[in-house]
């Protein structure tokens, strides 16, 4: 679901589809979601731990449901945002972690 909103936003602005083929940079997407989750606050990573990927990171109240709460995210937290915006258009490889805690949908998008 969550490449599905990914791409339906790059098709939006004319980018051709991605996959997430790097199951360990998911997992560390995730485990940095996680991290902010637990934290309550959105922060980028340190460049030691991004090691080369660019970062975008975002929250947003949960609403509805996992759809309506990650289209937001997407479309309406960080499109409005140049620099996560360009990288979920720009780059060719991106990973992927989302974590839901406290009403609240949290998410890590690395590219490359």
């Amino acid at each position: 679901m969550t490449m599905d909103v990914i791409n339906e936003f790059r098709a939006s602005y004319g980018k051709s589809r991605v996959f997430l083929w790097d199951s360990v940079q998911n997992d560390y997407c995730w485990s940095h979601s996680l991290a902010m989750a637990n934290r309550g606050a959105v922060y980028h990573a340190e460049p030691c731990f991004v090691k080369g990927w660019g970062e975008a990171v975002g929250m947003i109240a949960f609403i509805d449901n996992n759809d309506v709460s990650l289209r937001r995210l997407i479309f309406d937290v960080l499109g409005q945002s140049e620099s996560h915006r360009n990288l979920i258009l720009d780059c060719s490889h991106l990973a992927v972690g989302i974590v839901v805690h406290n009403y609240k949908m949290y998410i890590t998008i690395r590219g490359k």
